[in-house]
């Protein structure tokens, strides 16, 4: 369990991330060798360098099912070094691949590393009494009838303009913040680098995530202001009265 100092600190480190000057340099110097290196390939396109991503990912998974521990009937697939090859062939190619796909390796580790930081694949946990409290991931402020995903309302019965609430913003949500733009985007889970919250970004759309248990706490129709313009990221429950948001 972490403590609450230590989770404060953590918050803090991942607000303003940066990476450490010396894993700065390692990657700036990592992306002039693959820059270098890859004027020498004669297959520069992403399709190929994909392919061989997954051939060394293939190899790569041999030493695991052929661990002598995890699979004793199994025969041994090389040595120790082998398999520190394999991975350095496995890292090196992944390199090649976002060289084809124009994304720098420094931009990459620091918003991975910034992710892993945040946990953003964990389950967030919320206030049962208060304001909602979440992460800013797009600044902004926007008060106005909610729209809470559920089964019995689906994503596609978004009517616009209201503030779209939902457990988890998925990939498949996108095609609402392109043909019915929502006022602001309020998630229970995800962190500041997760889908919906690039995606608000993107779009210049307010939103607030990681809240924990803002679709139980927010009723249906509820009048609501999402506040995503100061330190953290806040929402308000203004009329708590359940009504039909589709109207």
């Amino acid at each position: 369990m972490v403590s609450p100092e230590r989770q404060k600190s953590r918050d803090e480190s991942v607000k303003d991330f940066v990476l450490p000057e010396q894993a700065s340099k390692t990657a700036e110097f990592l992306q002039e060798i693959v820059d270098e290196l890859m004027q020498d390939e004669y297959r520069k396109d992403a399709e190929f360098r994909l392919s061989i991503v997954t051939s060394e990912l293939g190899d790569v998974s041999k030493y695991l099912t052929h661990d002598q521990k995890l699979n004793p009937p199994a025969r041994p697939h090389g040595t120790k070094e082998d398999e520190k090859l394999a991975y350095g062939e496995l890292l090196m190619m992944v390199f090649t691949l976002m060289w084809a796909r124009e994304i720098p390796i420094e931009e990459a580790l620091r918003v991975g590393l910034q992710n892993w930081i945040e946990r953003d694949w964990k389950k967030k946990e919320g206030a049962k009494r208060g304001d909602i409290i979440g992460k800013i991931a797009s600044r902004g402020r926007a008060e106005g009838k909610a729209f809470v995903v559920s089964e019995e309302f689906p994503i596609d019965q978004f009517p616009g303009e209201q503030i779209l609430v939902t457990s988890f913003f998925k990939p498949d949500m996108t095609h609402v913040v392109l043909g019915k733009k929502p006022m602001a985007i309020v998630t229970d889970h995800g962190g500041v680098n997760s889908h919906g919250a690039i995606i608000a970004r993107e779009f210049g759309i307010p939103a607030v995530v990681g809240c924990g248990n803002a679709t139980e706490r927010i009723p249906l129709g509820a009048k609501i202001l999402v506040e995503a313009d100061k330190n953290e990221g806040r929402v308000k429950l203004i009329e708590e009265k359940e009504d039909d948001s589709r109207k």
